[in-house]
């Protein structure tokens, strides 16, 4: 196997083996070399696909070949498995019962040996974090804003040995919960959720006047400033206050 080498211009994705062929069946006659193996005329790259099992060898892929079609035709969207540093569960976000859960779930939560399909949310992650799930799913989520990011505590007692992030979003009803373990790094856990939010609050803006304000109001809550002012100035670059976000104890600058 490992001396079968492509012709230019043939994939290895556009590959097969015939019905009952298996990869160990192929063998090249004595004193036939690789590089006299080409396909048959008439038979186009795109006719032939690469079995499972059946490992291309020789040159590595030309970056004259890669197109746009080789990308959609990689099923990326249907891998059948996820990264093994965390979990995945999916819930009906009207009931609250699982729906679905990767095989690896009981090594991040309290599952008990019990089967996962139809528990309740809070069963496995506890009363608090399932309130913050379900009250993540009310936000509203879409354009900028794809997620919801909820810190669960470690649950020693329950069974919950480490604090994680899980990443909250829905789809058609189905409530989707990707859990791995939470960042030592203080901070947000998520720090593009803050600009996803600023960027969903701005598009929400009805007017000019409503924009300024929202932006002085987001630029002060990501920043902590005291205060942040928009000003708007005019041909001789005298400034003028549009908007004034400030502390509660501090004036107005409004104009």
């Amino acid at each position: 196997m490992n001396d079968l080498t492509l012709e230019p211009g043939l994939e290895p994705a556009d590959l097969t083996l015939a019905p009952g062929l298996e990869p160990a069946d192929l063998t090249l006659a004595p004193g036939l070399q690789p590089a006299d193996l080409t396909h048959t005329p008439g038979l186009q790259p795109a006719d032939l696909t690469l079995a499972p099992g059946l490992q291309p060898a020789g040159e590595p892929w030309s970056q004259a070949l890669l197109s746009v079609d080789n990308c959609a035709r990689e099923p990326i969207h249907i891998p059948g498995a996820i990264q093994p540093h965390g979990a995945l569960m999916a819930f009906d976000a009207a009931a609250g019962t699982l729906l679905f859960a990767s095989a690896n779930l009981e090594t991040w939560l309290p599952v008990g040996g019990r089967p996962m399909q139809g528990r309740a949310l809070h069963e496995l992650v506890g009363e608090s974090a399932a309130a913050a799930i379900r009250q993540a799913l009310l936000k509203p989520m879409g354009g900028a804003l794809r997620h919801q990011v909820i810190d669960l505590p470690a649950r020693p007692q329950h069974g919950q040995a480490l604090a994680l992030e899980a990443v909250v979003h829905q789809h058609d009803g189905i409530a989707i919960v990707e859990f791995e373990p939470a960042s030592l790094s203080p901070g947000p856990s998520d720090w593009m959720q803050p600009f996803s939010e600023i960027v969903a609050a701005l598009r929400k803006a009805a007017d000019l006047n409503h924009l300024v304000e929202t932006i002085a109001q987001c630029v002060r809550g990501l920043t902590g400033f005291d205060r942040v002012m928009v000003y708007r100035f005019n041909e001789a670059f005298d400034g003028q206050v549009v908007a004034d976000a400030h502390a509660p104890d501090m004036e107005s600058l409004y104009d």
